[in-house]
Formats: structure tokens, C-alpha cells, sequence
């Protein structure tokens, strides 16, 4: 009798289990989007990467008057510097997001590209960080990104801003034009290579790059 009920118990113990991996498993793509109220504020901060999603979002903020400032680092563009002598300037990430901004119908003047070059997310919000310094007047930052790149982002820059800017709020405000399967992330090639790559990157911010922001 008591092996048949330590049996079951022990059934019931692995059931459970995968029960709860399964919810977990299932629910890694939705955890990853972190969106908040999105409300009125001094500027759209956008995060260098994928174009078309992250300057749709910032438009449509940007339009429905969410924002009058659209601000996004500067890239660095590895190699660039060997075509100079030849007088050939790549064009970057930054560049590609202010003409399109312009197209879409963003007035010229506001959009900024912020002088630090940068390379990674860290160091963009490291760059958003001494704007705010030199624009004190700055107390509300709509961030956008790709969906599933907000919850890390959204970390990311409360960390950078939490000791020097503490009265910065950071709104994230995930692309809705991303494409990108949160529910069923595993049966798509490119969502499930997201996922991947982006808790691999969540480790490493939690483990190392935050301890240098």
C-alpha cells in the first residue's frame, strides 16, 4: 500500500513538474515583450536594429503626439575607415533610420542622432544617459524596439539611469509592426533563433554587463 502510494505521489511530482515546464516553455516568447502604459512624453529614444518595425512605432508615437523628438545613438560601422582614402562614407543603421523617420513624415528637425557611436545596447543607453545629463529638462523617455527585445532593453537603461537619472521614467513601448510569433515562437524558424539569442544575451547582461553600467 505504501509503495502504490508513493507511486502515485512520485507520479503526481513528475506530472506537476512538466506541467509547470510546459507553461514556462510556452510563455519564453511572451515574457520577453515588456510593455508599459505608453503616455505623453519629452522624446522617443529608438534602439538601433531591424528599420522598418522600430521606425513605424516611433512614427505613429511620434504622430498621435505622444512625443516631438524622435533620438537615436549613432553606429559604429566596423571597417568603414579603410574606405575613406577612396572617399566613400557607408552609410549606418543611423542614417537609415532619420531618412526614413523624414519619409515618413517626421519634420527634419525633429530628429536627432546623438554623437556617441555605439555598438551594442548597453552602450546606447550609456549614450541616452549623457544626453540626459546635458538635457536635464528630460523626465519622460518613450523606448522602442522590436518586441522581443523590449524586456532586456527596458532592464538595460533602468540600470544605466538608475543611479545618475533617478527621475527618468523609461516607458518601453514595443514594436506592434514587429514580426515575431510570441505564442508560438518554436514553430517559426526566425522567432525561435529570437528567443534563443535573446535569453543567451539576458544571461550575459545579468551576469556580466550590468555590473558596468
Amino acid at each position: 500500500m505504501k509503495r502504490k502510494l508513493m507511486s502515485i505521489a512520485i507520479f503526481a511530482i513528475i506530472m506537476a513538474f512538466l506541467a509547470v515546464a510546459i507553461l514556462i516553455f510556452n510563455n519564453l516568447g511572451n515574457w520577453l515583450i515588456k510593455s508599459d502604459q505608453t503616455k505623453k512624453a519629452d522624446l522617443i529614444f529608438i534602439l538601433l536594429g531591424p528599420v522598418p518595425d522600430r521606425a513605424l512605432q516611433s512614427y505613429d508615437l511620434y504622430k498621435a503626439g505622444f512625443a516631438e523628438k524622435i533620438v537615436f545613438a549613432n553606429e559604429f560601422q566596423f571597417g568603414s575607415e579603410q574606405l575613406k582614402p577612396y572617399g566613400i562614407t557607408l552609410e549606418n543603421t543611423a542614417s537609415v533610420f532619420k531618412r526614413t523617420l523624414i519619409q515618413l513624415g517626421v519634420k527634419p528637425e525633429d530628429v536627432e542622432i546623438l554623437p556617441q557611436v555605439t555598438s551594442s545596447t548597453q552602450e546606447e543607453a550609456i549614450a541616452l544617459r549623457a544626453h540626459l545629463s546635458d538635457n536635464p529638462g528630460i523626465k519622460k523617455v518613450l523606448l522602442v524596439t522590436s518586441s522581443y527585445h523590449s524586456r532586456r532593453t527596458a532592464m538595460i537603461f533602468k540600470k544605466a539611469l538608475k543611479k545618475t537619472n533617478p527621475g527618468v521614467e523609461i516607458i518601453s513601448v514595443p514594436s506592434s509592426y514587429t514580426v515575431f510569433d510570441a505564442e508560438k515562437w518554436w514553430k517559426q524558424r526566425d522567432s525561435a533563433k529570437m528567443v534563443v539569442l535573446e535569453y543567451v544575451k539576458l544571461m550575459n547582461f545579468l551576469l556580466i554587463e550590468r555590473f558596468r553600467l
